[in-house]
């Protein structure tokens, strides 16, 4: 996965984090989701200080519009 892009929705706690790190400490580039500012900011931080390219996109996957936003901000970055 050296180089690919992953999404990982609910990326900022529990098994969505997990797996953020896992990818990401294989080489993965990363775009994580979470509906809490402040948690996903501290996830992103904490997966970014492992030097993981990572970035954050504040998302509810309920949301037709914030899926949207998710995939825009992935192919931008």
């Amino acid at each position: 996965m050296k180089d690919k892009v992953v999404i990982i929705t609910g990326g900022s706690s529990g098994i969505g984090k997990a797996l953020a790190l896992h990818f990401g400490s294989r080489g993965s580039h990363l775009l994580i989701t979470g509906r809490k500012k402040e948690d996903l900011d501290r996830a992103v931080s904490e997966i970014a200080a492992r030097g993981v390219k990572v970035i954050g996109c504040q998302a509810d996957v309920t949301v037709e519009e914030d899926n949207l936003k998710m995939v825009e901000m992935a192919i931008k970055e």
